[in-house]
């Protein structure tokens, strides 16, 4: 079954959404929407999940917003979010953004304008401890589960990642959707399809995104956002 698109997806990505209206915005939390359908599945109350590096699913946003350069842009963003300037990942700046519900941190990202030698490390980073499984733009999404699994051959299911990479590359709006390797792998093996997999795989599952998206004033940005995969894909 298809993946169930988002609704920003049905907008050019640098329009529609309040985050893309203005230079002085936090231009992107609300722009990276990366909607997989996920099955109903036994909810699991972990504090421990590690989203990224020592941010931990449910931390209070109190903790966050001591950290260095973290201040309030919930004005901004809404639902509590917290945002922090000058992070160091991967050798480079980030500003990242951190969404909340009652259970306390849900979602992080990370964002910075784009240079290319950036973009490609991000995705070798991610590559290293996740499964690249879907690709999504403001076309419908090429669901690469399904495409390895039905092509009649690697070069034509390469061909089309590559044409559809292109398209969205050339409108700057080109998510990559990944789920991480551990929670995923002997599922790979038996999955139809992303839905398939979805079901299959552990509970605490993450799910991260890289995109590459452009906002209202014409500037390039790269995202990084991670999530567990089955809260983002039930809509919690």
């Amino acid at each position: 079954m298809a993946l169930v698109p988002c609704p920003l997806q049905r907008i050019p990505l640098s329009a529609g959404c309040p985050c893309l209206k203005s230079a002085a915005a936090r231009v992107l939390l609300c722009a990276l929407a990366v909607c997989l359908l996920w099955p109903a599945l036994p909810g699991r109350a972990d504090s421990q999940i590690i989203l990224f590096e020592n941010y931990v699913r449910g931390m209070p946003r109190e903790r966050v917003l001591e950290l260095p350069g973290a201040f309030d842009c919930a004005e901004q963003l809404g639902s509590e979010a917290v945002c922090r300037n000058g992070a160091r990942y991967l050798d480079h700046g980030w500003d990242m953004d951190f969404a909340f519900d009652q259970q306390g941190l849900r979602s992080v990202s990370l964002r910075t304008p784009f240079v290319r030698s950036v973009y490609v490390r991000a995705f070798a980073a991610l590559d290293e401890r996740f499964e690249l499984v879907a690709l999504q733009s403001s076309e419908p999404t090429l669901d690469l589960v399904a495409l390895w699994r039905n092509a009649p051959h690697a070069g034509y299911a390469s061909k089309q990642m590559t044409e559809y990479e292109t398209r969205a590359m050339q409108r700057r709006e080109l998510v990559y959707v990944f789920l991480e390797r551990s929670g995923v792998h002997q599922a790979l093996k038996k999955a139809a399809d992303v839905r398939d997999l979805l079901g299959m795989a552990r509970p605490d599952t993450r799910q991260a995104a890289l995109a590459l998206l452009h906002d209202a004033d014409d500037r390039e940005w790269i995202v990084l956002q991670y999530d567990l995969a089955r809260e983002v894909n039930q809509g919690k």
